[in-house]
């Protein structure tokens, strides 16, 4: 089986490193230039290499200003489309407007949907994610043409409690959307979960409600699929205090860390610990005590393989 060819944009170059690190495989060159009033150039600078018969990938979250990080991969792949590959695969560890997968006020734009169907445009076959906000989104690029993939962070969390007694242990599960993954988890630690149901007045902030179970001596973990603003980690964890809970340790998967969420984190001594994976690259001031990064590459480069060799 002939190795993939892999580029990434700017967003995650340390990741796209790690995943070529784990294949064995040197990462592409490729040209990401602009004009002077800023309009993004790409160019595959080593295109002469790509055949009919390879498989070429491009890394890059969709995450902070989601219409530049956007471009950075839907350039790069309509560039390689141009050189025929036999498979494009967008690696897309973080979604941008995964949030906007439908409409829920009326008149709104779907933007999820609009992003599936350019990536499809742009010439991918095949899309990997990560724990994606809605399984709809899926249907959105499946609609489109393109084969998704998506990443279960629940194993690089679950090795991080090896070793640990859990006996008072609990998992929660800040809403109803993040039930089935944190039921997932807490059966592989195999510790109770609890839930919890979250009402959202505005776009960022979050309003837990009451929580199903005793919490009272536990050591809590909560499971959700991204920290955005720390509005609904905030709440979840002055709510899990109140029932008389010791500590509280998050695992989630996507560390967007937007507004005033690092304050937020540092003013909560309640929440020891913040496990985080590098589906969006943190930059070293949001780099805290309390948050640990894990990487996401072993298991994106399995799925890559797997993708190569089907």
């Amino acid at each position: 089986m002939k190795k993939p060819l892999i580029y990434c944009g700017r967003a995650n170059k340390k990741l796209a490193d790690e995943i070529c690190r784990l294949m064995s495989i040197d990462l592409g060159d490729l040209d990401i230039e602009k004009f002077a009033d800023g309009e993004p150039w790409y160019r595959i600078a080593d295109y002469e290499k790509i055949g009919s018969s390879d498989m070429a990938c491009v890394v890059q979250s969709t995450s902070e200003f989601a219409p530049l990080t956007y471009f950075d991969l839907l350039g790069p792949l309509y560039a390689l489309r141009q050189l025929n590959p036999r498979k494009l695969v967008a690696v897309m560890p973080f979604m941008g407007f995964r949030r906007q997968e439908r409409n829920h006020e009326g008149g709104e734009a779907v933007m999820a949907k609009l992003m599936a169907g350019l990536i499809a445009a742009a010439g991918a076959t095949d899309v990997i994610l990560c724990d994606i906000h809605n399984p709809c989104i899926l249907e959105y690029f499946r609609e489109a043409g393109v084969r998704p993939y998506e990443v279960n962070a629940n194993p690089l969390f679950v090795k991080e409690f090896v070793g640990i007694d859990l006996n008072d242990y609990v998992v929660m599960a800040p809403d109803k959307g993040r039930y089935e993954t944190a039921a997932q988890f807490a059966k592989a630690l195999n510790i109770p979960l609890l839930g919890a149901t979250k009402n959202r007045p505005e776009h960022d902030i979050a309003k837990i409600m009451p929580i199903d179970g005793n919490l009272k001596g536990k050591h809590v973990i909560l499971r959700d699929d991204e920290i955005s603003t720390a509005s609904t980690i905030s709440s979840s964890a002055g709510k899990a205090e109140e029932l008389g809970a010791l500590d509280m340790t998050i695992a989630v998967t996507h560390g967007v860390l937007a507004g005033g969420a690092i304050q937020k984190l540092k003013r909560r001594p309640f929440i020891v610990k913040v496990i985080t994976t590098d589906s969006i690259y943190l930059t070293w001031e949001k780099r805290i005590p309390k948050i640990r990064v894990v990487s996401t590459a072993p298991l994106i480069a399995d799925i890559i393989s797997q993708i190569a060799e089907s």
